[in-house]
C-alpha cells in the first residue's frame, strides 16, 4: 500500500503544475497566454475590478469567521503581505496571515494570474474564504511551483486544514 502510495505521488507531482481547480497545466507553449492572463484590469488590479475601501486582515477575518461560527464566508475583502506567489505562473499566492503563518489564494475559475514578482507588496483582495484540506499531493505540488528543495518538499507528509481564499478580484499597493 505504501509502494502505491509513493508512486501515486511521484506520478501527481511529475504530471507539471496541474492545477485542482480546472485541471490546467504550465505548459511553456502556452506561455503567452499565462502572460495574458496577468494584463491589468482598468483600476490597475487583476481580475474583477475592486477598491481597498473596508478590508479587514486575514487576522480580523478568521476571527470574525469563528465568532460566527462558519466554515466559508462570501463577499468578503482582505488585505496583506504577500509572501510568496507561483513561480511558474502566478496561479497562486499566499498571504500573510499576521500569526506568523500565511492563507492560500487562488483565483476564480482559473481566470487570472498575479504577477509573479509580486512578493512582499500589499494585496487587497475581493472574494470567498473558507476552511478547506489540502491533500499531500497538493501540497508538494505548491512547494515544486515555490522553488522549495527536493528535500522541503519530501518532507511534507500531512494534509493541510487551513483557512484558503478564492479571489475574484486583487488589487496590489504601488511599489
Amino acid at each position: 500500500m505504501k509502494k502505491i502510495a509513493i508512486l501515486l505521488s511521484a506520478a501527481l507531482l511529475t504530471t507539471g503544475c496541474t492545477y485542482a481547480q480546472k485541471g490546467q497545466t504550465c505548459d511553456p507553449a502556452k506561455e503567452s497566454k499565462y502572460k495574458s492572463l496577468t494584463n491589468p484590469n482598468a483600476a490597475g488590479g487583476y481580475g474583477a475590478v475592486i477598491t481597498k475601501d473596508k478590508a479587514m486582515t486575514v487576522a480580523q477575518l478568521e476571527k470574525e469567521m469563528k465568532e460566527q461560527n462558519v466554515s466559508e464566508k462570501k463577499n468578503v475583502k482582505i488585505s496583506g503581505k504577500v509572501n510568496s506567489v507561483c513561480k511558474m505562473k502566478g496561479c497562486w499566492m499566499e498571504v500573510a496571515d499576521g500569526k506568523g503563518g500565511t492563507m492560500r489564494v487562488r483565483f476564480k475559475d482559473y481566470a487570472f494570474f498575479v504577477p509573479r514578482d509580486c512578493e512582499n507588496q500589499t494585496a487587497y483582495l475581493h472574494g470567498t474564504a473558507r476552511y478547506d484540506t489540502t491533500s499531500v499531493a497538493m501540497l508538494k505540488h505548491y512547494a515544486e511551483d515555490a522553488g522549495k528543495s527536493k528535500k522541503e518538499i519530501s518532507a511534507i507528509t500531512q494534509p493541510e486544514v487551513s483557512l484558503t481564499f478564492l479571489a475574484d478580484g486583487v488589487l496590489f499597493d504601488k511599489k
